[in-house]
Order: structure tokens, then sequence, then C-alpha cells
């Protein structure tokens, strides 16, 4: 993934002394921390995750969080985790396929309301969890460790 992928080369170097560089979830911490940009939310809900990432219908999208928390109701939960489950492995088979080029795959995280949500979706996700770059805590306090300890596990 790159910045202002959608850019002819004429465009960066009109645009930019320095055109923006190339990352991926495994870049460095220090150098990812730096790079997420504006971070498109989507409700763990919905259907056509997987097949607007692999149309690339955001165009310069970088960076997305699949939300199980405040965009869905408490009743929606499971289902959405069902739903994301999905998307994912959906994701995970277009790149398999090459249907979709890794360096068009934006970084995706998957905000969570709970600890033990990490790693059931991991878990439920298999290998396609590899595409997940990360997770976002719900309004993190002193008490809410156990999200850390999730991450550890």
């Amino acid at each position: 993934m790159r910045h202002f992928n959608y850019l002819t080369k004429e465009g960066l170097d009109t645009t930019f002394f320095k055109a923006p560089e190339f990352f991926d979830k495994d870049t460095p911490r220090e150098v990812l921390a730096h790079a997420l940009g504006a971070l498109l939310y989507m409700p763990g809900t919905r259907e056509t995750i997987a097949k607007d990432i692999i149309a690339k219908k955001y165009q310069g999208l970088a960076s997305t969080v699949f939300c199980l928390e405040d965009s869905i109701g408490d009743k929606e939960v499971l289902g959405a985790e069902e739903n994301l489950t999905k998307q994912v492995k959906d994701i995970d088979g277009a790149l398999n396929r090459q249907e979709l080029e890794a360096a068009d795959l934006p970084l995706i995280f998957i905000r969570v309301r709970a600890p033990e949500q990490i790693a059931r979706l991991i878990d439920r996700m298999g290998d396609s969890a590899r595409i997940i770059t990360g997770f976002v805590f719900p309004k993190f306090t002193a008490e809410s460790c156990a999200y850390l300890e999730a991450i550890n596990s």
C-alpha cells in the first residue's frame, strides 16, 4: 500500500518533493505508526466489505477498521463476528487467487468490544487472519489491561 497510489508518476512528481513510500502490515511499527492516514470505519455487519476492498471501491484507501463496537447493536455482535470472519476469508481468498494484489490491500484493523473476541476471531478466521494488521480497543482505561493480555496470548 502507498498513500496516493492512484496518482501517476507525473502526478506524484508534481505533488511531492519525495513521493510516499510503500508500506504494509509487516512494515516496522515505528514507520507504520506514521503511515495509517485516515481510517475508514465499517460496521462489522456490512456484507460488502470484501467486495468493496477487492473492487478497490475507495480510491486511495490505506487503512480500515471493521467495527464490532459502537457501530453495531448489542444483539448484532455474534452475527457481525460471523460476517467479519466470512469477509476476511473472502479477502484472503482473493489474494490467493491473485484477484487482489497484496500491495492494494489496506491495513485492516478490527475494533473489538471485549478482549475474548480477539482470540475467538483469530481462531474462526484461521490462516486468513494473516491479513489483519491489528486490533483497536474500545475506550481504553487502566482496567482494560485484559486487551493487552489477549493480544499477547
